[in-house]
Order: C-alpha cells, then sequence, then structure tokens
C-alpha cells in the first residue's frame, strides 16, 4: 500500500492520480485510506459510488460510513436549493450516520461512546457541523445508565466546551433536551452556552422554545425579556414579560422585572401602576416593602439597590440585637417582619412607622456605601462634623427632617 501511495503522489495530475487509485483499490480493496483518497478526487455523483463500494469491501470502517455522511451535508450546503428541499437533504446524514451505527455493530464493530464523541469533534474541526450532530445523537446515549443520563451529558458538553468544540457541546445538549424538555437547568445551561458563543437570533430561537418548555420557570422568561431589552427591543421585552404574566402570574420577580423594565425606560407613571396591581395580585415582602417605598419617596429605587431580600438580611446579620441608629452609625437594624406591619400602619401617630424609615435611611447609606452629605432616602441634605460615623441618622442627630413622613 505505501508504494501505491507513494506513486499516487507523483502524479500532478488529479485525472491520472484517480485512475492509479481506481487500480489501487482493485489490488488492495481493503485499505480505506486509498478509498477515501479515491472519493475525494471523484465527482460528488461518483464519490456516492466509490463509498458504496467501499463499504461493501469494508464493512467494519465507521471512517467511510463518516465520510458518506459528510458528502451528503457537503452537497446539501453546495447546491442551491430550497430550504425545504435543504432540511431532507440535511436528515440524510442523521438517518446515514444511524444505520451506520447499527451496521456496525452487526459486523462486531463497538466503538465506545467516547471514541464517537471524538469524531464528531473532528468533524467540526474540519468544517462538518450536521455530520457532528448526526454522530451525537446516534451514539450519545450509548452505555448510559439511565439515572446517570443527565450527569454524563452535561460533563459531555462542558468537557466539550472545554476544548473549544461548541458545536459538540450544542449537539449534546441539544440531545439532552429532547430527552428532558421539561429540565429548567438544562434549558438555562444550553441558554448560557448560545449567551457566550452563538448569535442573538440563536439564543432568541432557544429562550422562545425554552418557556414553551418550562412555562412556569420564571428565570427563562426574565432571561428572554433581558436579552430582548439589551438588544434594544423594549416592546418585545413587554411582550414578553406580558406572557410570562400569564403562566405566572403571582411571580414577584416577573412583576418587579416588570416594573424595572418601565422606570429605566422613563415610564414611571406605569411603574408605579404596576406596583399597585402587584399588590393584588403578588402580595410578598419584597412587593410590599418597595411599593411603601415608591409611596413615600416618590421612586422605585428600592428595587434597583436591593434585587432581593437577601441582601437586607445579609446587612441585618451584622448588626447588635435590640440597636437601632446608634451613636456610631454601624448597628442599624430593621426587621422584615416589621416592616410589612407598620410600614401600613393606619395610625396617624405611630412611632414604628417614623422610626422605620430613620432605620431605611441608614441602612441604604450603609449598603451603598453614598458620599457623606447624601440621603438616598429622601432629599439631598448636609451631614454636619466630620463624617456620617458621627452622625449616622439625619433623624437622631437632630438635623432637618425634610423627607419624613408626616406624623
Amino acid at each position: 500500500m505505501r508504494l501505491w501511495k507513494e506513486t499516487v503522489n507523483l502524479e500532478t495530475s488529479p485525472a491520472d492520480a484517480r485512475i492509479l487509485l481506481s487500480r489501487a483499490v482493485e489490488v488492495i480493496p481493503l485499505s480505506v485510506e486509498l478509498w477515501l483518497a479515491l472519493a475525494r478526487l471523484e465527482t460528488p455523483e461518483n464519490a456516492k459510488a466509490v463509498l458504496n463500494k467501499a463499504r461493501k469491501a469494508v464493512p467494519t470502517s465507521h471512517e467511510i460510513w463518516i465520510a458518506a455522511g459528510r458528502l451528503i451535508e457537503q452537497e446539501a450546503y453546495a447546491a442551491d436549493l430550497l430550504e425545504e428541499k435543504r432540511t431532507e437533504e440535511l436528515e440524510r446524514v442523521d438517518k446515514t450516520l444511524s444505520t451506520a451505527v447499527r451496521a456496525l455493530r452487526a459486523h462486531g464493530v463497538l466503538l465506545t461512546r467516547e471514541q464517537w464523541l471524538k469524531e464528531a469533534e473532528r468533524c467540526e474541526g474540519e468544517g462538518a457541523p450536521r455530520t457532528c450532530e448526526a454522530i451525537v445523537s446516534a451514539t450519545v446515549a450509548m452505555d448510559v445508565e439511565e439515572e446517570d443520563r443527565l450527569a454524563t451529558w452535561l460533563g459531555d458538553a462542558e468537557a466539550a466546551d472545554a476544548r473549544g468544540r461548541v458545536g459538540t457541546a450544542r449537539s449534546v445538549l441539544a440531545y439532552a433536551l429532547r430527552v428532558f424538555p421539561d429540565r429548567r437547568d438544562l434549558w438555562r445551561r444550553a441558554a448560557d452556552l448560545e449567551k457566550a458563543h452563538g448569535t442573538h437570533e440563536s439564543l432568541d430561537k432557544l429562550l422562545a422554545r425554552a418557556v414553551e418548555c418550562c412555562p412556569q420557570a420564571e428565570v427563562l422568561w426574565l432571561m428572554w425579556a433581558k436579552e430582548k431589552w439589551l438588544g434594544g427591543d423594549v416592546p418585545a421585552a413587554r411582550e414578553v414579560l406580558e406572557r410570562a404574566f400569564v403562566r405566572n402570574s403571582e411571580s414577584e420577580q416577573i412583576w418587579l422585572a416588570a416594573v424595572k423594565l418601565e422606570a429605566e425606560n422613563g415610564e414611571l407613571r406605569v411603574a408605579r401602576e404596576l406596583l399597585v396591581r402587584a399588590r393584588t395580585v403578588a402580595d410578598t415582602e419584597r412587593v410590599t416593602i418597595s411599593t411603601s417605598l415608591d409611596e413615600y419617596t416618590g421612586s422605585y429605587f428600592f428595587i434597583s439597590l436591593f434585587p432581593d431580600l437577601d441582601e437586607i438580611s445579609r446587612i441585618r446579620a451584622t448588626a447588635r440585637p435590640n440597636r437601632t441608629c446608634s451613636d456610631n452609625g454601624l448597628h442599624c437594624v430593621i426587621k422584615i417582619s416589621e416592616v410589612c406591619q407598620t410600614v401600613h400602619d393606619p395610625r396617624a401617630d405611630s412611632p414604628s412607622r417614623q422610626q422605620l424609615f430613620r432605620c431605611t435611611r441608614c441602612l441604604f447609606r450603609r449598603a451603598q456605601g453614598y458620599p457623606e452629605g447624601y440621603h438616598p432616602v429622601g432629599p439631598r441634605q448636609p451631614i454636619r462634623g466630620s463624617g456620617w460615623k458621627e452622625h449616622p441618622c439625619a433623624c437622631i442627630a437632630g438635623e432637618s427632617t425634610a423627607g419624613q413622613p408626616e406624623e
């Protein structure tokens, strides 16, 4: 075989090399390398005939089957076909590789799943993404226990992504999603992959499918709306959130995301109306606090400063018990349960209501690191002294109480 290869390499004319290879495969019919070299020199139609002969001569060769799939893919993209016809041709690639696995197994050829995935990565690297996908679909579930499928496929996708084989990782996740269409964590992983390596259009299509399969997955709705917003399509982001409302009417996150979207785009009146409506539908602690502070400050800033209640809990965890607005400004305590009870206290002389906003003012200043002399709640007021640690709260330090709720 080596002599034949050297002889073919000496030929400068493709036609002469093709004649030599035709004779070579007659003399050495079990040489896969010679068959593939001959197929590469032939026209697409003649190459099909060559690969059919090669498959009969060497029925244990997976390389010949892969070459056949790549030839079909090449023809589908090279020809000026209608989209429907091209789709049919590409489906033949899937059928070819599925048939290949069964035929090889019938002849006693048992490639491992890892070997097939390496072949898929090689096809991706050589510019045959559909063949790569077909190999993954036909082999990724081989020798995997049912209870281990999800973890195994996620590991395969992460490993392929780490090696820079995004197409292989995408194919593995696509197969996993066909098996587990209701796993929101799997959709999130696929969306993260598209966001990192795909296009805006591919990510949009994937998220549209994701919310149809997992309509109660708030994070997928929010991710889709955010991508629309970041893409500059605010009306489309609103439409996504409206659809999300239908499927998740009591979702705190979706309601407050809608409020933030409107406020960030200058629609403060609409944002306030949404907050009021949220109280009747999703009356959670965070919505209650946000609505109450909006009524007091005339702004929606609370949502931006504290994306979730965990941030308040973290700040509160460092405070000393039974201390509020101390003289060094480091132990401002606020309890969420007390907020819900006191912020809507109907009594005009409620001392807890007034103290609540005093504490909230200090809490915001501490959490966000505002400069001296600035109060994020209420109007700007100067702070006397050398720093806010000496005068932690304008209310306690005896300064102007402008912006405080009237008693």
